[in-house]
């Protein structure tokens, strides 16, 4: 009994070692055998090498599991491309993805393979295309390619482009860009100015930046003046540059709604003050913005109703005209000219009302000795007789003062005057 046991159980084993070896030979490689490692190894001339069988066959057993995992990649990218060939684009799809160099030299058309004949084992070959040396050495040579040189052609010649070989054609030009006919309809709508044209990106400021830009415009013109100084404390501090372009619009256009409303201007006369006076800000940007509505306030017409104290708008109009010019007048050459010219063209205007003649009085002499010297007082004797007649026809308060105005103007320019040649008279003394 114990020995048939014994004899079952060793039948048992045997079979299941039949059944391992069967399933391991299973495993085993068919298509990278340990003679194509060491032909490869012979190829290479690896001499310093010793391959023996256990390790070629190890190394089979790789390379052939990198193959089917490479190939297994491919057949997904043939997959997804819909298509039944796998190609060598796919393969190289796979190389891509696992970080590996791709393959040179082959295309993507189906490659023919050819069985070698009388080989021992299943070795493949591309076909390779006859040659006839006869034709190849009958045939012409061909041309040697030119040297490299350069030569210089006409792009433009007075904003035409000449129909040269080194310049697009017309026709590709005219497929490139669309037909003249269409250019110029598109020139018209954009030169139609009731069509209006907004920009492609906008201008986006944060929730926060908006709240404070509320605030500004809400209490700037407002009657109590601790909210006034608050929105002037407001404008003083950093991180409103982006705010600036709005805040020089709110200026702007507020002025041009309320030149009948004396205190609203001069609260936003300060306002422009505290931008300009504000090292946080680059006004500079926007000086050609802002200096129309300042020289708005300065040579108006009329600004408010008659009892209000416009003189004194006036004055701190241009007072903030001469701050401009002495900030920005050396990054902006032409701004000072330009300003001196429009006021001294106001000054010499007989046709234009005393308050803007009071206006570029006041404007010329803040900027400067200079200037009266050269421009103002040569020309006061000739605005005095225009001046004299409206005085001496009936009383004018305009008049009055403005001819005020301009005897205290030359008095501190002679004082002034006198007071320079007396420094350096002492100087000369000493």
């Amino acid at each position: 009994m114990n020995n048939n046991m014994n004899n079952n159980m060793n039948n048992n084993m045997n079979n299941l070692n039949n059944n391992m070896n069967n399933l391991s030979s299973s495993f085993s490689t068919n298509v990278i055998t340990k003679d194509f490692i060491q032909g490869i190894s012979q190829n290479l001339q690896l001499t310093n090498m010793t391959i023996n069988d256990d390790t070629s066959f190890e190394l089979a057993a790789e390379v052939e599991l990198r193959l089917r995992e490479i190939i297994q990649e491919g057949l997904k990218f043939m997959k997804h491309s819909k298509r039944d060939t796998l190609t060598s684009k796919d393969i190289n799809q796979a190389l891509r993805l696992r970080n590996a160099e791709v393959l040179y030299g082959y295309t993507n058309d189906a490659s023919k393979f050819q069985r070698v004949t009388g080989a021992t084992n299943d070795i493949f070959q591309l076909e390779d295309k006859e040659l006839n040396l006869n034709q190849i050495l009958e045939s012409n040579l061909p041309s040697a390619p030119p040297d490299i040189r350069l030569k210089c052609h006409w792009l433009a010649v007075e904003g035409v482009q000449p129909a040269i070989p080194q310049n697009p054609s017309p026709e590709y030009v005219e497929k490139l860009f669309g037909s003249a006919k269409k250019a110029k309809t598109v020139e018209q709508k954009l030169l139609d100015t009731s069509i209006e044209v907004k920009p492609v990106v906008k201008h986006i400021i944060s929730k926060e930046l908006q709240l404070i830009f509320q605030f500004i415009t809400a209490n700037i013109i407002s009657e109590q003046s601790t909210n006034r100084e608050a929105a002037i404390k407001t404008l003083t501090t950093g991180g409103l540059q982006s705010l600036l372009p709005y805040l020089i619009q709110f200026i702007v256009a507020t002025v041009a709604k309320n030149l009948k409303n004396f205190n609203k201007l001069f609260y936003l006369m300060q306002m422009a003050n505290a931008l300009i006076e504000t090292t946080h800000l680059q006004i500079n940007l926007y000086l050609h913005q802002l200096m129309p509505a300042i020289l708005t306030c300065l040579v108006s017409k009329r600004l408010g109703i008659p009892k209000d104290d416009h003189w004194s708008l006036r004055d701190y109009s241009a007072k903030l005209i001469a701050m401009i010019c002495n900030k920005y007048g050396n990054s902006y050459v032409t701004l000072k000219p330009r300003i001196v010219k429009s006021l001294l063209h106001a000054f010499l205007d007989m046709d234009k009302p005393l308050t803007t003649h009071y206006g570029a009085i006041v404007g010329l002499a803040e900027l400067g000795s200079q200037i009266i010297e050269l421009l103002l007082l040569p020309n006061i004797a000739s605005y005095y007789v225009t001046l004299e007649s409206k005085l001496s026809s009936q009383p004018n308060t305009e008049a009055i003062h403005v001819y005020n105005t301009l005897l205290r103007i030359v008095n501190s320019f002679y004082q002034m005057k006198a007071k320079e040649d007396a420094l350096i008279q002492q100087k000369i003394i000493d």
